[in-house]
């Protein structure tokens, strides 16, 4: 237990511990680091071992059929030069249709951070566990250029992070400016410190001015214990929690959504603490004024649907397929002429789950919205101004633009094929794949304004199936096919039926007639050309349901292109996992632990991440190691080795804090 624990030293040196052994008159002596760096070694080996043994497996069941799904994330350990890259493998289950992860861990990143030693990098981390470049189906990452640009020369497709670039949306439209640190970095490197730069002029003054004024309160209270614990003790009847401000991280996202809701909700409490007269001069300038109110709610109403679907993507779960179908929604929430806000100055409906759960069944129709787990009226307020209608702010509405502007410039960007979703390939063979997706596609290239990418995503989907079959597999596809057929899978269904059970996006009518199926080809060709012909006429009249669902109904009839969509709608839209890995990593490497840690990092990770693999009721499966077996498993931990001169111009990185990342 002590090789996991934050330091086995530091928990024989505290005088707590020590103290409740001396009752029972038993002491405590940490073990050697050696003795726990080998016994580490042996759980990392036998972890090791049943992840090259799963893979393996996974890639047996798929056949030639590309599978593995790929997050890749860097990261630079804060007031440190040591920087470490994860890996994380996604893939659906062909038995139980469930997404699953498997972590390949942190790892050290030594030398230069320019793409050919990422890619370096990253072959020689996915070699270790036996993972072939053709089982890579699709990377996702949030890093910066030279990431990006390693992962796309690798060859398969890429997906930059929904969630990040959404954070970069956010942050744009909030009036962020300036330049990133790398940038920062590289300009004062080469012209010293004085060296002059074209600034980026601030797209909403308004907001960055009214979101300067918000933290500054927060920040008070957080720098100033007494005040915290006095606002905290005020007795709100309206206000029966004791909660506290929170404050943005540049690192978390939908941070700023969850700190201006949280002082939204707290308006009583902090306006009766800033009402008492025993404050001074300095601490009342740190009240929020009642227009500041007023517009505080307005960029809560606007940043509410963002936040909405950061959260929904972040899911481990969460299919390309689902994630589609939820961006298209956002931009027409946000093009509507009127949104809905919550009222102010209101006081909340109800507070917490069970109470917001009883007023809803009792008061069914009416407009609420739920905000930090408070339920509040709502009301519509037109974005524009409108001459004797309720409007919103002058931050609200640019920040609704700028949003907009960004969210066409990263995911429907007709002039960077890399951000636009409609020619990416992964997006649109998962969206083809599911109930809706043909129909979808079509209107959404309509509503853009671009060509329908329907047609080539079938014909994409048509090559890759039958280009994995070997000539003797099309009689048995043809037979499995047919049996499912005829036990009733795949029945016709009338039309009124299928109109009554197709569901129409609001925002938009049909697109259009669907594409007609080609003429039906011999051998493979053809067996492939009647599953895709088949399957489009069912998603056609198969109620809204998700898209593993729907595959789990009908795997029986499609043999061909099942195992395709089950790898397509693999695909990860969020690095979230690399996230988690990172914030465990960043545990491991702190000063405060035993220094096996940071020379330890990948065998840390691995065990944690993959800890359920371990064996619990027969221990002695891990096999014992001798020291030479050890060493030498130690050494090929981390197999990649930077050219020579690589450390002397290295660019460090953070996940995620980059002042203003222009490529997203």
């Amino acid at each position: 237990m002590q090789v996991m624990t934050s330091s086995s030293h530091a928990f024989a040196s505290s005088d707590f511990v020590r103290a409740f052994l001396a009752g029972f008159r038993v002491s405590n002596a940490p073990p050697a680091n050696n003795i726990l760096i080998h016994h580490l070694t042996e759980i990392a080996a036998y972890v090791a071992t049943d992840l090259q043994r799963s893979l393996a497996d996974i890639a047996k069941a798929y056949g030639c059929i590309p599978w593995a799904h790929v997050s890749t994330d860097m990261w630079t350990a804060r007031h440190s030069r040591e920087s470490y890259g994860a890996v994380i493998i996604r893939y659906v289950d062909l038995d139980t249709l469930l997404q699953t992860e498997k972590s390949l861990g942190v790892w050290r990143f030594p030398g230069k951070h320019d793409h050919q030693s990422i890619q370096t990098w990253l072959i020689a981390q996915r070699a270790s566990f036996n993972l072939a470049v053709s089982d890579v189906a699709s990377s996702t990452t949030d890093a910066g250029a030279n990431v990006k640009k390693a992962l796309d020369e690798l060859g398969p497709a890429l997906i930059a992070c929904v969630v990040h670039g959404l954070h970069n949306a956010v942050r744009h439209a909030l009036g962020a400016s300036g330049e990133a640190p790398n940038r920062r970095a590289a300009r004062v490197m080469v012209g010293g410190r004085r060296t002059q730069r074209a600034r980026v002029a601030c797209r909403n003054a308004p907001a960055n001015e009214l979101l300067g004024q918000l933290r500054a309160t927060v920040r008070f209270f957080q720098h100033s214990d007494a005040a915290a614990q006095q606002m905290s003790g005020l007795p709100i009847a309206e206000d029966p929690a004791i909660r506290h401000l929170q404050s943005e991280m540049a690192t978390r996202w939908g941070s700023t959504y969850l700190s201006l809701s949280r002082l939204y909700t707290m308006w009583p409490r902090v306006t009766a603490f800033f009402r008492s007269p025993a404050l001074t001069a300095d601490q009342r300038e740190r009240r929020v004024l009642h227009r500041d109110w007023d517009q505080l709610h307005y960029m809560i109403t606007v940043l509410a649907p963002v936040y909405e679907v950061t959260n929904s993507v972040q899911s481990a779960t969460a299919t390309l397929a689902e994630v589609f179908p939820l961006l298209v929604p956002l931009r027409h929430t946000l093009q509507q002429d009127v949104i809905q806000a919550p009222k102010y100055p209101e006081l909340p409906l109800s507070v917490g789950a069970a109470a917001i759960e009883a007023y809803l069944v009792s008061n069914a129709d009416v407009a609420v919205m739920k905000i930090d787990n408070r339920l509040y009226l709502i009301e519509w307020m037109h974005v524009d101004v409108v001459a004797g209608r309720e409007c919103l702010c002058e931050a609200a509405p640019q920040t609704v633009y700028v949003l907009l502007q960004e969210l066409d410039r990263i995911f429907f960007n007709p002039q960077d094929k890399s951000k636009n979703w409609l020619e990416n390939l992964a997006v649109l063979k998962a969206v083809v794949l599911c109930p809706g997706g043909l129909k979808l596609l079509g209107e959404v290239a309509e509503w853009i304004g671009c060509d329908n990418p329907a047609a080539g995503a079938l014909e994409a989907v048509k090559w890759a199936a039958k280009g994995s079959y070997a000539a003797e597999e099309v009689s048995n596809l043809s037979q499995t096919a047919a049996s499912a057929t005829a036990d009733g899978h795949g029945a016709p269904v009338s039309d009124e039926r299928a109109a009554a059970r197709s569901s129409l996006l609001t925002w938009k009518g049909r697109a259009g007639a669907e594409p007609s199926p080609a003429v039906a080809a011999p051998g493979a060709q053809r067996v492939v050309q009647d599953e895709v012909d088949n399957v489009l006429r069912l998603c056609q009249t198969t109620a809204e349901t998700s898209a593993l669902s729907f595959w789990g109904l009908n795997r029986q009839q499609f043999p061909a292109l099942f195992p395709l969509a089950a790898s397509a709608l693999g695909a990860a839209a969020s690095s979230a996992s690399c996230e988690r890995e990172f914030s465990i990593a960043g545990r491991v490497v702190r000063p405060e632990r035993s220094s096996l840690s940071v020379t330890s990092v990948e065998m840390h990770s691995l065990v944690g991440a993959n800890a359920d693999v371990l064996p619990t009721d027969a221990p002695q499966c891990i096999l014992s190691l001798t020291h030479g077996a050890a060493a030498a498993f130690r050494s090929g931990m981390n197999t990649y080795v930077p050219a020579a001169g690589d450390g002397e111009e290295e660019e460090h990185w953070t996940s995620g804090t980059d002042e203003e990342e222009l490529e997203d």
